[in-house]
C-alpha cells in the first residue's frame, strides 16, 4: 500500500475542536482573496460558483491549525505581524515567526497569542482579545505587554502598538517591545520569552494578567541578518562631526546607528538615500542635540541589489555633508 493510500485511510476525530462560523464580512474577504488567486477563464456561472465555494471551504480549513484545544480556539482570521511593520509591500515573514495559538483567560476576557517574532533588537507580537462583558473597551486605549527573555526583564522605555476592533467583536493587538535595554544580550538560537499583558487604565484593576510562556527560534533571523560595520566620520558644513557606526539589515527592518556626541548644536537630519531619493523612515527618532546616541529604523532593504548612502541635511533639505556609502 502506498503512502497516499495509508493517508486516505486515516480517520481524524474532529469533535474535540470547536466549529467557528465565518461572519458575513469574513466570508466576503475570503471570496475576494480566492477570486484574486483563481486564473481568469470563461466558465458557466453555476460551475464557477460551485468551484469558488469549494475553494473557500478548502482555504478556511487550511487556516485552522491542527493541534490541541488551545490551537483549536485560535482565531480563524487575525492580524499578522506583517501588517505592523508599516511598509507598502510587507515581506512574507513565515520563516521567522513562531506560531503560538495559546489562550489565557481572566475576569476581563480571553486573549490568544497568535504569533511572535524576534527581530534584531525587538520582539514583535500579534494577539487577539475577546473581551468579557465586564470590560468597557471604550476606556481601554492600549494593552501593555511586559517581556522576560531567558528570565531577564526588558525594561522598555517605549513600545509601539496597533490596537483595533474587528467586525466580530474581537480586538487585535500588534506591536513591538525593544530588547536593547536587557541587562545582557540574549545568546543562542532559542529564546524563552514570557509575555504578560495588562490593561493600561487606572479604573481597571487586573489581578490576573494574560500570561504566555513560549520558546522562540531566532536561528533563521540571525542567518539572514547582515551587519555593515561603517565607523566613519560624517563632517558637517556648519561644524562638528557625526560618526556613522553601523547599519543592521534584517528581513524585517533596516537600522541606521550613529553618534552625534562630536556634533555642534544645530538642527540637522541624518538621511538614508538611494538613487531614487530619500528612503521613508519607519520608526525611531532623530537627534538635534549634542551628546546623544541614536538610531533610525527603515523597512527591509536589499543592499546587494541597490546602492544606498548616508548623508546629513539641513532644515531646508540641503545636503550639508559628504555621502557615505553602505557597503
Amino acid at each position: 500500500m502506498s503512502l497516499y493510500d495509508e493517508l486516505n485511510n486515516v480517520r481524524i476525530d474532529v469533535s474535540a475542536y470547536e466549529e467557528e462560523m465565518l461572519t458575513e464580512m469574513e466570508r466576503k474577504r475570503w471570496e475576494k482573496r480566492v477570486l484574486r488567486k483563481l486564473p481568469k477563464r470563461k466558465s458557466h456561472s453555476m460551475i464557477k460558483w460551485a468551484g469558488l465555494a469549494g475553494a473557500i471551504v478548502l482555504t478556511a480549513s487550511l487556516v485552522i491549525p491542527i493541534g490541541g484545544t488551545a490551537l483549536a480556539k485560535m482565531p480563524l482570521i487575525y492580524r499578522l505581524i506583517e501588517s505592523f511593520i508599516q511598509v507598502d509591500n510587507p515581506p512574507d515573514l513565515s520563516n521567522y515567526k513562531t506560531a503560538v495559538g495559546e489562550t489565557a483567560e481572566n475576569a476581563y476576557g480571553r486573549m490568544t497569542l497568535n504569533e511572535v517574532l524576534v527581530d534584531t533588537d525587538r520582539v514583535l507580537i500579534s494577539a487577539t482579545l475577546e473581551p468579557a462583558k465586564s470590560l468597557n473597551m471604550d476606556e481601554v486605549s492600549t494593552l501593555s505587554p511586559s517581556i522576560l527573555v531567558n528570565g531577564e526583564e526588558a525594561p522598555h522605555p517605549f513600545s509601539s502598538q496597533s490596537f483595533g476592533e474587528e467586525n466580530n467583536g474581537t480586538y487585535t493587538i500588534t506591536g513591538d517591545v525593544p530588547l536593547n535595554t536587557l541587562p545582557h544580550t540574549p545568546k543562542g538560537n532559542q529564546l524563552q520569552i514570557k509575555i504578560s499583558y495588562t490593561i493600561d487604565n487606572k479604573r481597571v484593576v487586573l489581578d490576573k494578567p494574560w500570561v504566555f510562556d513560549v520558546r522562540v527560534s531566532t536561528k533563521q533571523m540571525q542567518k539572514d541578518t547582515v551587519i555593515y560595520e561603517i565607523n566613519k566620520p560624517l563632517p558637517l558644513k556648519h561644524g562638528g562631526t557625526v560618526t556613522i557606526t553601523k547599519v543592521v539589515s534584517s528581513p524585517v527592518s533596516t537600522i541606521l546607528y550613529y553618534d552625534v556626541s562630536q556634533a555642534q548644536l544645530g538642527t540637522f537630519w541624518i538621511r538614508l538615500v538611494s538613487k531614487g531619493g530619500k528612503i521613508k523612515l519607519i520608526q525611531g527618532y532623530e537627534s538635534i542635540f549634542s551628546g546623544e546616541r541614536t538610531y533610525q529604523r527603515y523597512g527591509p532593504l536589499d543592499f546587494k541589489k541597490d546602492t544606498y548612502w548616508i548623508v546629513a541635511e539641513d532644515k531646508n533639505g540641503k545636503e550639508i555633508s559628504p555621502r557615505v556609502p553602505i557597503k
